[in-house]
């Protein structure tokens, strides 16, 4: 009896050997991957110089502004934004703070629109923050119902208004639009 006791864990070797894949030779090792071929090197996305997104100039009416603006005011936003926008019209109200500092200048111009035919009235605010201290001093000259040309960036659209800031004066002595 003992002689059985001894054969039967050779006998379960055996047969785990042959269910876990015989008893061949060992599995061949995987094949290399292939080799990678380099690609083009990639470029981090470069932004144009904010300059350049500001090198030409529009010059427009207050009423065109406006009309454009009450036609269309996303469409208008995306002609008007990229560009600096000269604006030429008659001053309806001053913008100041403490005691007659003007600050700004606002075009009202009345408008229709097609899908609504009644007259509304849209307003151009042209703010002179943020510009140099002689460029804000001149506003002290402008009346009430004078004529005259800003120059600044839209930065705020809507259906009813149109907010342009870093505005300066354009007089005749300045560079023609597109300079």
């Amino acid at each position: 009896m003992p002689r059985r006791l001894s054969a039967l864990p050779g006998l379960l070797l055996v047969s785990m050997a042959l269910a876990c894949g015989g008893l061949g030779a060992p599995p061949a090792p995987p094949a290399p991957p292939a080799p990678i071929e380099p690609g083009p090197l990639l470029q981090p996305a470069q932004k144009p110089p904010a300059a350049k997104l500001q090198d030409s100039v529009t010059v427009v009416t207050a009423k065109q502004l406006a009309e454009d603006f009450a036609a269309d005011w996303m469409e208008a936003f995306q002609r008007y934004l990229r560009t600096k926008v000269q604006i030429e019209g008659a001053v309806s109200q001053l913008r100041t703070v403490e005691k007659d500092n003007v600050v700004g200048v606002v075009f009202t111009v009345p408008v229709t629109n097609k899908n609504k035919p009644e007259a509304k009235v849209f307003k151009i605010y042209c703010n002179f923050s943020n510009v140099p201290q002689a460029e804000r001093d001149k506003l002290a000259t402008v009346k009430v119902g004078q004529t005259v040309a800003v120059r600044g960036n839209l930065t705020g659209p809507g259906e009813s208004h149109a907010i342009f800031n870093f505005c300066v004066l354009v007089g005749k002595d300045d560079p023609p639009a597109g300079k």
